[in-house]
């Protein structure tokens, strides 16, 4: 006798590549709003030839103003909440290990430190190009990290 309960394999829904661009232009929307307020209370003030005023980060204070909250705010959050982040967590969405092992903040590390490539040229065409080029619709962080990106 066949035991139906036994027999059950639950694969997860991957996650369309539209919502996962609009989480990611959410989060990274949130961290260069971030960026701005600290280059605003870090920063220095300059008044160009029409009076107005632009704030600007230089040299090591730039390079620790844009890497720690990096760090801090997307595979952080991401990290401490199970593979959400503040856009996947609004869209519904989650990052998971293939292997179906714990997400941690190492995980999210993987995930995100090749971001320069999948999102920045072009405001995430690399990775769109990327997911789309491959069964489990990952992109170039999501293959290092060994992560997909499921309906939550």
């Amino acid at each position: 006798m066949e035991d139906l309960l036994s027999d059950i394999d639950i694969q997860p829904k991957l996650a369309r590549k539209s919502r996962r661009w609009v989480a990611a232009l959410i989060d990274y929307f949130i961290y260069f709003v971030i960026m701005m307020v600290i280059s605003y209370v870090f920063g220095k003030g300059e008044t160009d030839e029409t009076g107005s005023i632009t704030w600007s980060l230089t040299g090591w204070p730039a390079f620790l103003g844009g890497v720690i909250p990096w760090f801090i705010f997307i595979p952080g959050i991401e990290g401490i909440n199970k593979g959400q982040t503040i856009g996947k967590a609004i869209l519904s969405l989650r990052a998971v290990r293939e292997d179906g092992g714990h997400f941690n903040f190492g995980t999210a590390i993987a995930r995100h430190i090749l971001d320069f490539v999948d999102y920045f040229p072009f405001f995430g065409i690399v990775g769109l190009i990327v997911a789309s080029n491959n069964r489990n619709n990952q992109r170039v962080g999501d293959m290092v990290g060994k992560t997909i990106v499921v309906q939550a």
